[in-house]
């Protein structure tokens, strides 16, 4: 408040305050510069622990299919469980950084539901329709990492940025932008050629088709989620994820039941890969952590850079552990997806500026044409 009251005041006329006021300009300069030297270290510190989260939480995803263990909704279920807990870890963070006591926080947290806090109708309008999009998009993340390599599934993955800016454009009333519709064409020529260097008709374009849903579904959760919540911080998200956990735990257990009872998903503890599984789990539950402290606490362009490096990270693991050859067409397409992904994070004014010049270009084209044959007719 004090910072907003000196930059409202009024100077006198006769410059006796400029001294004062250019010397709080410098230190004012230098504190801003050495916040975004602070907030720049630590997004790249921030920045290696998506990639390796990522990256751990699909390569260990993979390792949970064994040829006694095919249960991908019981490993779903079974990691979706421990972000329930997302709220205690983030106390203490929020407790210390933001100097709060636990009533006032609790209170803020639950303005993410609604003004009156949580209520039965603000539970049931969030929880129920989120985690059921939650699942269903890692269901066929995970299902996809059981017919095609990681590197293919975080490529097409990466997709969705595409999703998110054609069903904003829908649902959220974006502006439709020349640079981003390119980057949208990029996106599905990436996501096409992957799927023509399988075959069109082979049992790979499957493993390419749920990772593609995947990227739909983690699409539509963004864009649902910025309608529902908008600019929620911090310990708001991680109250959001908590209980978005507990009630996977207590209303979605039926099905793993019922998938067990049935022989669709047959569990024998004695076969289940505790390791890798817990450890899929913990990668994806410090993944989401990350996620949102990040964007809390540093530049939103470096969570974007974070899930990008997961590719290369997943390739060299591919070709150095799981002998996998990457073939030249995978790579074109994967470019492809990337370049789509990195023309998405234009910031929009940039985006603006240059639809402006474009559609001014495409206007101009006309009247040079038609200047063009006048003096051609003119000549003759």
């Amino acid at each position: 408040m004090s910072l907003f009251l000196q930059q409202g005041g009024t100077v006198p006329l006769d410059g006796s305050a400029s001294n004062d006021v250019s010397g709080n300009d410098a230190m004012m300069s230098r504190s801003s510069l050495h916040a975004d030297k602070k907030k720049f270290l630590s997004g790249l510190v921030i920045v290696f622990l998506i990639a390796a989260t990522w990256v751990g939480s699909t390569q260990l995803g993979k390792e949970t299919y064994t040829s006694h263990f095919n249960a991908p909704y019981f490993t779903i279920w079974f990691s979706t469980n421990w972000i329930m807990f997302s709220y205690l870890v983030c106390i203490p963070v929020y407790v210390l950084l933001y100097r709060k006591d636990l009533k006032s926080m609790w209170r803020h947290s639950t303005l993410v539901f609604s003004a009156q806090g949580i209520t039965l109708r603000s539970l049931a309008t969030s929880t129920l329709p989120f985690t059921i999009i939650w699942e269903a998009t890692n269901y066929m993340y995970l299902r996809a990492l059981g017919s095609i390599p990681p590197t293919d599934v975080t490529a097409l993955f990466s997709s969705a940025p595409a999703f998110v800016y054609i069903l904003s454009f829908f649902i959220l009333r974006e502006p439709l932008l020349v640079l981003r519709v390119f980057s949208v064409v990029l996106a599905i020529s990436g996501i096409t050629l992957f799927a023509y260097s399988d075959g069109f008709g082979s049992a790979s374009v499957i493993g390419v088709s749920l990772a593609v849903l995947s990227a739909v579904g983690a699409a539509t959760y963004k864009v649902c989620l910025k309608k529902r919540v908008g600019d929620a911080d911090l310990i708001q998200m991680s109250l959001f994820l908590s209980l978005l956990g507990l009630f996977n735990f207590l209303a979605f257990w039926p099905i793993v039941a019922t998938l067990h009872y049935t022989q669709v998903e047959q569990l024998n503890i004695h076969y289940i890969p505790w390791v890798p599984l817990c450890l899929s789990a913990l990668c994806s539950f410090a993944f989401n952590f990350f996620i949102n402290f990040g964007i809390a606490f540093t530049f939103p362009l470096f969570i974007s850079i974070g899930t990008i490096l997961g590719i290369p990270m997943n390739a060299v693991i591919d070709v150095a552990i799981r002998h996998i050859d990457l073939l030249n067409w995978k790579i074109t397409a994967a470019t492809l997806i990337i370049g789509g992904f990195l023309l998405m994070l234009t910031p929009s004014t940039d985006s603006l500026y240059l639809h402006k010049k474009f559609t001014m270009l495409i206007k101009l084209l006309p009247n040079k044409f038609s200047t063009h044959n006048h003096h051609g007719e003119l000549l003759k």
